[in-house]
């Protein structure tokens, strides 16, 4: 499995969602509403989402700026369109930036479950 695809599980768990794929609150009993816009990126791609009750045209801008993050290596760089995501999202007035670090982490080499359980 892929750090996309464990992105991608992320993003499912952290929120719930519409019809369309947009998301709507944060997936916990009464959650908070969702933010308007996220990016989750990985070494093997980007992955985003859009508030629900944002309009068209404000989607449509985001969802083309983060189809044109680039794939970085270093994931603890700004995203290269991060100040247009501000002026897009009226980031002055109404947007916050979270950062966290990585949601999924294994070793290479695990432990043979007898392995584990022995003391």
């Amino acid at each position: 499995m892929s750090d996309l695809d464990l992105l991608d599980f992320q993003i499912n768990a952290f929120f719930t969602h519409d019809a369309l794929g947009r998301i709507i609150r944060i997936n916990e009993p009464n959650g908070n509403m969702a933010p308007r816009f996220f990016l989750g990126r990985t070494r093997n791609g980007n992955l985003w989402r859009v508030r629900n009750d944002l309009d068209t045209k404000t989607m449509q801008d985001l969802a083309l700026l983060a189809s044109e993050e680039p794939v970085a290596n270093d994931l603890k760089s700004e995203p290269r369109n991060l100040k247009k995501y501000f002026i897009l999202l009226d980031f002055e007035q109404k947007a916050s930036v979270g950062t966290a670090g990585p949601a999924f982490s294994f070793p290479n080499e695990s432990a043979s479950n007898s392995d584990r359980w022995q003391s």
